[in-house]
């Protein structure tokens, strides 16, 4: 039986272009022009989240810029999408330090089991490097075992 889906399956769904990183290889060359201009409101999001239930897409990334920039509504996404049988992941740096525990406990309690995330080198020089800050390296592996210690899983691209 062949079947034909309405919507794709899988969307990458951008809460925030913030990033608090200036990574090297970041794909978006224009960030110091554009970025920070944009980032979804609650209204926003919730008729984008009608549609996607309308379409009947499978499973929502959520992601940035730094997915983490705006927490509420990034929250607010976990949770709704959750409720509605949505498979739901997000897409962090996971570098943002500032209340990054508790944060991770509430996104896990909002439905979230699994984070995205980019550790660029095993060296923490190149790292560093690569993502253009002192200390990256080491936010990220905490970052990391900050989720894991807290029950989400992580999987890191290099």
């Amino acid at each position: 039986m062949h079947r034909v889906y309405k919507a794709p399956t899988v969307i990458d769904l951008e809460v925030t272009d913030v990033c608090n990183e200036k990574c090297r290889h970041c794909l978006n060359f224009d960030r110091d022009y554009s970025l920070g201009s944009a980032s979804l409101n609650f209204d926003q999001l919730d008729r984008i989240i009608d549609e996607v239930l309308e379409a009947e897409v499978f499973h929502v990334i959520l992601s940035g810029g730094e997915s983490f920039v705006n927490f509420e509504v990034l929250e607010y996404g976990i949770k709704k999408l959750s409720e509605k049988n949505v498979s739901v992941s997000v897409c962090s740096n996971l570098s943002i330090k500032g209340n990054r525990v508790d944060r991770i406990k509430r996104l896990r309690d909002a439905g979230l089991d699994h984070i995205l995330t980019s550790l660029i080198s095993h060296d923490p020089v190149v790292c560093d490097y690569m993502v253009n800050a002192v200390g990256a390296y080491e936010r990220i592996i905490t970052g990391i075992e900050d989720c894991v210690e807290n029950g989400i899983r992580v999987s890191a691209n290099m």
